[in-house]
């Protein structure tokens, strides 16, 4: 895949429906100039790779003739690390001057996207999920990403339950590995807001006085509650820096 910054084209609608119809909403939106759009993903590859925003209504796609098809590097507000982001907006005729050509394929374990001369690779995740434990995929989670949740006994109840009900019922309806651990993600971080915590971008924990190394996910209480001194600290940050204080 070539370096890219930030590009545009304009596709037939018929021609993106490839696309379209190859990716399923994986439950979070974006902001676009304001507008707000509904992320999706394709069913084989993560999002950490590459992820499509659609319209929130995305039948209004299909009243127009062409596509406004955005192609940019996106960093993620956690970890930085960067992936491919596809925009798909409804295009009028009338300011178009030049159309592209998209199409995609799957090879050698690939999902191919290519607009005229542009590229775009992407790794497929196969794995049979037949038999398979699924509440470990929610743990495998749990130890990765949400350890602030400390209470290991508990959160092995819930991924248990999750494991029986959404879980099960997404395998036999055909769900991929990948589409479960998107699943399994959404239902860890829907228990860290309902527990009370929120995960912060570095920018934000900055301005909360919690220095770089400080973990991203942060009890809302410890930020809203406390008061904070002039050089940013909160009061916790300034007991524990000084304990016999």
């Amino acid at each position: 895949m070539k370096k890219l910054n930030q590009k545009r084209y304009f596709v037939k609608m018929f021609r993106a429906y490839c696309i379209i119809n190859a990716v399923t909403p994986t439950g979070r939106t974006a902001k676009i100039n304001k507008t707000e759009m509904v992320v999706y993903g394709f069913r084989d590859v993560p999002t950490s790779k590459v992820d499509i925003l659609l319209p929130k209504k995305i039948e209004s796609l299909f009243r127009h003739e062409y596509i406004l098809f955005d192609v940019i590097e996106k960093h993620g507000k956690y970890d930085g690390k960067k992936r491919v982001r596809f925009t798909m907006r409804s295009a009028y005729s009338a300011v178009i001057s030049e159309t592209n050509d998209i199409s995609m394929c799957v090879k050698n374990n690939t999902r191919i996207i290519t607009i005229d001369d542009e590229v775009f690779e992407f790794p497929i995740i196969k794995k049979d999920v037949n038999n398979y434990h699924l509440a470990r995929i929610a743990m495998w989670h749990w130890r990765r990403y949400f350890t602030h949740l400390t209470d290991e006994d508990n959160v092995r109840e819930i991924c248990d339950t999750w494991a029986e009900t959404e879980a099960t019922e997404m395998a036999e309806e055909g769900a991929t590995i990948v589409e479960l651990n998107r699943a399994a993600d959404r239902m860890l971080y829907n228990l860290s807001r309902e527990l009370g915590w929120r995960k912060m971008t570095l920018r934000e924990r900055l301005q909360h006085g919690l220095g770089v190394d400080s973990p991203c996910w942060q009890r809302v209480g410890c930020l809203y509650e406390d008061n904070f001194s002039a050089t940013g600290c909160g009061e916790h940050t300034l007991c524990e820096s000084h304990p016999n204080k």
